[in-house]
């Protein structure tokens, strides 16, 4: 994650491009952005673990090819929360060009303790 904002209402990435993205992937990586984002803001609030589903995917389009070596970013910003529903909005920059935009609802809840059995 290259930063986040304090709130952890939004955040950006640098997703891994060695032979060129295709909508699929920008989708996982724009979740697992919101992923390291909720982590984060977890951590920052003395919060525990989280574990969280994406759940959708509403109007996903990549406008050009990726092509490898290119420089890409996911930009998430939260649009809507109510526990355990979040709306994201993604977008997709290459080199600094916006290419994809789309929004993302995931579920997400603290995980469960671990507990042990009594021997």
């Amino acid at each position: 994650m290259l930063d986040a904002t304090a709130d952890g209402s939004a955040a950006r990435a640098r997703l891994i491009n060695t032979h060129g993205l295709d909508l699929l992937q920008i989708i996982e990586g724009s979740a697992q952005t919101i992923a390291v984002l909720m982590g984060a803001t977890l951590r920052a609030h003395g919060g525990g673990a989280a574990q969280g589903l994406l759940v959708g995917v509403k109007n996903a389009r990549l406008d050009h090819d990726i092509r490898a070596g290119q420089i890409v970013e996911a930009h998430v910003n939260v649009r809507y929360s109510l526990p355990p529903l979040s709306l994201f909005e993604a977008r997709i920059t290459v080199d600094g060009t916006e290419v994809a935009q789309f929004e993302l609802k995931t579920m997400s809840q603290l995980a469960a303790a671990e507990t042990e059995s009594p021997a």
